[in-house]
């Protein structure tokens, strides 16, 4: 069973009558500016105080997220950026995948991409 959170809620409690205590939440990065490119709505200050407020409302919460490396465009001081939040938000589980053009998306046209080392 799983529960998706609305963008916008401030932490799971937030409407919800019982809370599973994990949460699978796709962050996808912690650099602004690729978060953006993402079309994604926070960035790592923001994700950073919303594990926090969730730690506090559920202490045996156990999260999960999913990371993108290698977005274009992606600068060795954003991958720097993306370790950091890494190690500050000690999350329970971590999915990290290389990115992989999708057919329709923006960033499959986009020239500047990271090369595989």
């Amino acid at each position: 069973m799983c529960i998706r959170i609305p963008r916008g809620r401030s932490h799971p409690a937030d409407g919800c009558g019982k809370v599973l205590p994990y949460l699978d939440v796709p962050f996808q990065h912690a650099s602004r500016r690729l978060l953006k490119l993402m079309k994604r709505p926070a960035d790592a200050e923001d994700n950073l105080e919303r594990i926090r407020r969730w730690r506090e409302v559920c202490p045996e919460i156990t999260l999960r997220s999913t990371f993108i490396v290698g977005f274009p465009g992606e600068s060795a001081r954003e991958f720097d950026e993306l370790l950091e939040f890494l190690r500050a938000a000690q999350l329970d589980r971590v999915g990290c995948f290389a990115y992989s053009p999708v057919d329709g998306a923006a960033a499959t046209r986009w020239r500047t991409r990271c090369r595989k080392k």
